[in-house]
């Protein structure tokens, strides 16, 4: 077991660890309560990327919000508020939590090149920013990051997972999601709850969505420009429902 609480980096990003990648099998980590400065990246984690199975992985950072102003957050960090990766995040047979990111620009959990969920849990909770609200993805040059070359596209996909997003908001798009390549669920659950945004306050993405036998549930999702539940130029919807409350 790792376990990491009230840290801090000024410097070079990276709250509680700036290194090139994590791996954990069977394994418990733990990086709460942690901060890096205005002008760094990763609020808890910053690194090439994660590689987990069979382990327990929470990671938060220390946003608080105006009680009379829920607009007004701090600290602020520049990309990832809880964690950002060159590469992106494998998970199988895991769980992670990640939670209280802020971000000036993209990531308010997660500011990474790609996500890809197996029989994994993964919740994200009270994390804001421009972009991608809870998960920011982009594309990588995969040729200077060759261990992680699976995750050539900047997307999520989950299998036999459950995703649940809780209170992200983006400023601009995306506050559940955002992404360059299509974002992927089979056999999953995706609960998005309490989640706004100017577009796509749930999903939004450059080219699309594909659901194969998953249920999607949207509740109280806010846009105050266009795509409260998602903003998809092509969604692909295969033996899979989706609740709108």
């Amino acid at each position: 077991e790792l376990h990491i609480t009230d840290a801090k980096s000024d410097a070079s990003g990276g709250g509680a660890v700036f290194l090139g990648g994590l791996t954990a099998t069977r394994a418990t980590v733990r990086m709460t309560e942690c901060e890096c400065g205005l002008n760094d990246d990763g609020g808890a984690f910053y690194g090439g990327g994660i590689t987990q199975t069979a382990s327990i992985i929470e990671l938060g950072s220390k946003m608080q919000c105006d009680p009379t102003d829920p607009d007004v957050c701090y600290p602020l960090v520049t990309s990832g508020g809880v964690a950002k990766m060159v590469a992106g995040w494998i998970a199988v047979d895991s769980t992670i939590h990640l939670h209280d990111g802020l971000t000036e620009l993209d990531g308010g959990c997660i500011s990474s090149q790609a996500l890809s969920l197996s029989n994994t849990t993964l919740t994200m909770e009270r994390c804001r920013s421009a972009t991608g609200g809870g998960f920011y993805s982009r594309w990588v040059n995969i040729q200077f990051v060759p261990f992680f070359a699976i995750l050539q596209l900047g997307s999520v996909e989950a299998i036999d997972s459950t995703v649940v997003v809780r209170e992200a908001v983006a400023l601009e798009q995306g506050a559940c999601f955002w992404g360059q390549e299509d974002h992927k669920f089979t056999g999953s659950t995706l609960i998005m709850e309490d989640c706004r945004a100017a577009l796509g306050a749930g999903i939004y993405s450059t080219t699309g969505a594909i659901f194969t036998n998953t249920a999607i549930t949207s509740t109280r999702l806010t846009a105050t420009d266009t795509g409260a539940t998602a903003h998809l130029p092509t969604l692909t919807s295969t033996a899979s429902n989706w609740t709108l409350v």
